[in-house]
């Protein structure tokens, strides 16, 4: 039990990474950074861009958070992205409780530190 134990844990922790992955991923997609490249982001017209140049600092950044959360409003909106996290969370929990299941049976092998563990998982 102690292989399996193991083997559902790293089942686990490849599901969190392949997920920090995919969120790291998106995340970078909505990174922009630099003003001049959200004003190009927009469908304004060059007058409208080169008008925008003169704006304050303020007025510059209302101007890119107002494009970057349309942007996520879009993805997020989508049906693949809501399919995407729905598959994870489920790929998620179905493996989180097959691991405090094996760690509940096993744990009155082993010690009662793996019992409080099992407990806490089970909690939160």
């Amino acid at each position: 039990t102690n292989q399996e134990l193991l083997e559902l844990f790293s089942k686990l922790m490849v599901t969190c990474k392949i997920f920090a992955a995919a969120v790291q991923k998106f995340t970078m997609t909505l990174s922009i950074g630099e003003d001049d490249a959200t004003l190009k982001r927009t469908s304004k017209p060059e007058s409208l861009r080169r008008s925008a140049s003169k704006q304050t600092a303020y007025q510059r950044r209302q101007t890119r958070i107002q494009v970057e959360t349309e942007h996520v409003r879009e993805i997020v909106n989508q049906q693949s992205y809501h399919a995407h996290v729905a598959k994870f969370a489920s790929d998620f929990d179905s493996q989180l409780r097959d691991f405090v299941r094996m760690l509940t049976r096993s744990a009155h092998h082993f010690d009662d530190h793996l019992a409080n563990l099992g407990s806490r998982l089970d909690y939160n």
